[in-house]
């Protein structure tokens, strides 16, 4: 499209549009650079989003489920407990907090057919169709309002979605895999859901898949492909601390990385919303950059060999036959693997043919019989043709 007459006498009014074009193309040029600038600021803030205490189902009081991510180097935690909204100003903790470490409200809508949906970021009740029922029984609630309540999977989970939302606050889908769980045709309708636990420490919540689900992350992808955007956290799910146990579900399995501008509440809310996070189970990344459609990951080893020989960190232990050490594995979809490298370091240049890529991390240690793998995941980039809805 022509915007301008370039033919012809002088005119004194192009000049002056393309003087304002010029001012206008610097003004967005210094801002462009002061926003890279700030991003470069950002920090990487370590959290849990998914914790129970005996508020709910428990079996440790919250001062001390608190304590325990705070003295892990935690930055921020969220306390879910089941339909209990708490509220960290009501929290009197008999310990000094370092400055870096904040608590945020949320809770775990907990509802029928086993639907679990964290609110992460408000700070009270939402609706559930247990609720209702009572509410149906105390004579609060007419037959008829009842009846028009969902009674579907998908259902419940966009009305978790939509009220959590009009609260304020952010919905995470969590452990799709436990007991009868979400399936991806379930989970496709839902409008305005953006965010998924893709791990969960619970020993109960089959991550990689049994009889009658899919692994998550496969589920992931089938959500991916068909254009949905969805971001994937893990999560430790935590129930209890006073033994420890792999079949117990017990802090420090799985966590996000959140690159925000401070760690305040709503600086890491922010950066959780847009996606600018990773799931880990283990591993640490020094660096994970997108320029110019070039996807650079570097592992921080000394941080992640650290984790480990802390105890903490998650490992699946059910596969065989890989190679000790890194592995960097850039996917795309369908869960195709572009590009994978044994190594600390990779880079990958997304094409318009891959529609959207997701990077990958694990660590693989050999114990011969099987392999303790602990994992990092990064959320999914879309092609420069544009792929999600």
């Amino acid at each position: 499209m022509r915007l301008f007459n370039t033919t012809g006498p002088c005119n004194p009014e192009k000049h002056d549009m393309l003087s304002l074009t010029k001012k206008l193309a610097f003004i967005l040029m210094i801002a462009a650079l002061a926003a890279c600038a700030r991003q470069k600021e950002h920090n990487w803030y370590k959290g849990n989003t998914h914790a129970h205490s005996t508020y709910s189902d428990g079996d440790t009081d919250v001062k001390d489920v608190i304590k325990w991510y705070h003295d892990n180097d935690y930055h921020f935690l969220f306390v879910t407990d089941h339909n209990y909204p708490l509220q960290p100003d009501s929290v009197k903790l008999p310990f000094a907090t370092r400055p870096d470490f904040i608590l945020i409200p949320g809770n775990e809508v907990s509802d029928e057919l086993v639907i679990h949906t964290s609110a992460l970021h408000t700070t009270g009740r939402i609706p559930t169709i247990s609720s209702f029922r009572n509410m149906l029984k105390n004579g609060e609630l007419s037959d008829a309002e009842f009846n028009a309540l969902p009674e579907t999977h998908s259902g419940i989970l966009a009305m978790h979605v939509k009220d959590i939302l009009d609260a304020g606050g952010l919905p995470v889908l969590n452990h799709p895999n436990f007991v009868t769980g979400v399936q991806v045709a379930d989970i496709l309708p839902v409008k305005y859901l953006k965010h998924m636990e893709l791990f969960n420490g619970h020993p109960s919540v089959y991550n990689w898949g049994n009889e009658i689900h899919s692994a998550v992350e496969i589920k992931w992808d089938s959500i991916l492909m068909q254009g949905k955007l969805l971001f994937g956290l893990a999560s430790d799910d935590t129930h209890q601390l006073k033994q420890t146990d792999r079949e117990m579900a017990n802090p420090g399995r799985g966590w996000i990385m959140v690159h925000a501008a401070s760690i305040g509440s709503q600086d890491i809310m922010n950066a959780i919303e847009a996606g600018d996070f990773y799931a880990s189970t283990g591993v640490f990344l020094d660096d994970y950059r997108v320029e110019n459609n070039v996807i650079s990951v570097k592992i921080d080893e000394k941080s992640t060999l650290a984790e480990l020989q802390a105890g903490r960190g998650y490992a699946r232990k059910d596969l065989k036959d890989l190679s000790p050490g890194y592995c960097i594995a850039f996917i795309g979809c369908n869960g195709k693997i572009l590009k994978s490298v044994n190594a600390a370091k990779a880079k990958y240049k997304i094409q318009p043919s891959d529609q959207y890529v997701r990077v990958r991390i694990s660590y693989n240690i050999d114990h011969h019989e099987h392999f303790d793998t602990y994992y990092a995941w990064t959320q999914p980039v879309e092609a420069e043709t544009g792929f999600f809805k």
